[in-house]
């Protein structure tokens, strides 16, 4: 069974599991890509920093937001 969708605001960046529009701003939304997605509720947005033992990124925990 697959995860449900979260989606990204084009306009304010929200990200909500609510289908477009985005229920903040009213903005077209698009969908996050699946790759981007960890355990099915942290979108990865960044990259903060990368060393010799990995790398570190910066996630917004959708059930929170």
């Amino acid at each position: 069974m697959s995860a449900p969708a979260i989606f990204r605001c084009t306009s304010c960046q929200l990200v909500t599991r609510e289908p477009p529009p985005c229920p903040a701003c009213g903005a077209a939304t698009t969908q996050v890509p699946p790759e981007h997605v960890v355990d099915g509720r942290y979108v990865l947005a960044g990259e903060l920093g990368r060393g010799g033992m990995g790398q570190v990124y910066r996630a917004v925990d959708v059930d929170l937001e």
